[in-house]
């Protein structure tokens, strides 16, 4: 969906009837506050998940990879509900403007939506392991000087109504900082403690055991040498303490 954020950044900057539509609705704005790097984002984003999207056509996947029911009518339901708004247009009941308006809106949603597994899966397992606390941080950063630099702009224009106009850099960066909240609050709170031995091989181990990823005769023989060598590793760096039990960590 990050091509409904391209395709509403594009239009507010590039196409002149967006731009005058959006100047008569906000007669006290001389323009609106997507700027260049706006749009820079919204390309960004749509190359890369364009990229991701031919890895999955590519790359060998398990036969249980496939898109929800969830995610299918979601998308449909977008199509129907863009295909209504152009009719409501083509009879004069609405503006493009107002497409753009309903394109960034779903876009809110579905930004809401993706993180909501994430945040799931980490208080199902009481554990943030094998995900990257790195990630956070970046988009933490991007969420807050969005919303500095919509204020910083809105001030620079002397109208605050371009906050308005502009809903969905708002909308997002108020979701992205919601959420990194909630992730940091689960790493460093809630379940802060790892396993000594964990890594992306104990990661994989727990996937197959949960059979989302496939396994066969190789797989097992190279997780048990990888489990051996981990094993010896340890061992070789820490004395063993006989009232430690097993899972247990030490300080």
């Amino acid at each position: 969906m990050v091509v409904l954020l391209q395709i509403y950044n594009l239009a507010f900057y590039c196409n002149q009837e967006i731009r005058d539509q959006y100047q008569q609705r906000h007669p006290n704005s001389e323009n609106n506050l997507v700027r260049m790097n706006d749009v820079v984002f919204a390309v960004h984003g749509f190359l890369i998940s364009l990229f991701i999207l031919l890895q999955t056509c590519v790359y060998k996947k398990h036969e249980s990879q496939q898109i929800s029911s969830f995610a299918a009518s979601f998308v449909w339901l977008t199509v129907m509900g863009s295909v209504l708004v152009i009719s409501t247009i083509h009879y004069g009941g609405a503006i493009w403007l107002d497409f753009m308006y309903y394109l960034s809106s779903v876009k809110l949603i579905v930004s809401f939506i993706k993180y909501l597994p994430q945040v799931w899966l980490n208080y199902k397992r009481q554990s943030t392991q094998g995900w990257s606390i790195e990630y956070i941080f970046w988009d933490l950063s991007g969420g807050l000087l969005s919303i500095v630099q919509l204020l910083l702009d809105a001030s620079i224009d002397g109208d605050w109504s371009g906050i308005e106009g502009d809903n969905v850099k708002l909308g997002l960066g108020v979701i992205v900082i919601a959420y990194d909240a909630v992730f940091l609050v689960q790493h460093y709170i809630l379940y802060p403690h790892h396993h000594p031995m964990g890594n992306i091989n104990e990661e994989r181990r727990r996937l197959i055991v949960e059979g989302r990823v496939p396994i066969n005769d190789e797989d097992v023989l190279s997780d048990q040498e990888d489990f051996q060598s981990e094993t010896s590793s340890i061992l070789s760096r820490k004395p063993i303490n006989a009232n430690l039990h097993y899972g247990s960590t030490s300080n």
